[in-house]
């Protein structure tokens, strides 16, 4: 699975999640450190107004770690978040993360977690009813909303 997936995957969720044609925000996940393939910084923003506070940024991010954790082995997530960003300060913390420095030149604050049975469980029980769609899958569909089936679509195939 490629980059290109993740992206394809989390923007369909966000836009789905609040059943419209457009996107909400997005969710990025950044492997900067080649020394240390398995610590990745995780970034959110829900840039329309009207869908904060939903819980779309939470499901969102739930996903993308999920997926970092089983398919690229990340053992430690990294978010930077503005000081003045109550709201995504309180996400991250109820994800677990915490605060390990400040910086008062860019105003931001830096918060860890790394990967626990806890944490890996906790993830994958709030995704369990989510299934990834490759880009390929994706672009190749017959479809007018670009699903294949039920399952892409995020329907409970159950």
């Amino acid at each position: 699975l490629s980059f290109v997936d993740i992206i394809v995957i989390v923007n369909a969720v966000v836009a789905l999640l609040f059943r419209s044609d457009s996107m909400a925000g997005d969710v990025n996940l950044f492997l900067t450190d080649a020394d240390d393939r398995h610590t990745a910084e995780v970034e959110v923003m829900i840039a329309e107004p009207s869908c904060r506070g939903r819980g779309c940024g939470r499901e969102a991010v739930t996903l993308m770690m999920q997926y970092a954790v089983t398919t690229l082995t990340i053992s430690k997530f990294v978010a930077k978040i503005g000081t003045a960003n109550a709201p995504s300060i309180a996400m991250f913390s109820k994800f677990g993360f915490v605060e390990v420095s400040r910086s008062d030149v860019f105003q931001e604050i830096t918060l860890k977690l790394p990967v626990t049975p806890s944490v890996s469980h906790d993830l994958a029980e709030s995704s369990s009813s989510c299934a990834h769609v490759s880009y390929e899958r994706w672009c190749s569909s017959d479809s007018a909303d670009g699903s294949t089936d039920q399952q892409s679509k995020g329907e409970d195939v159950s």
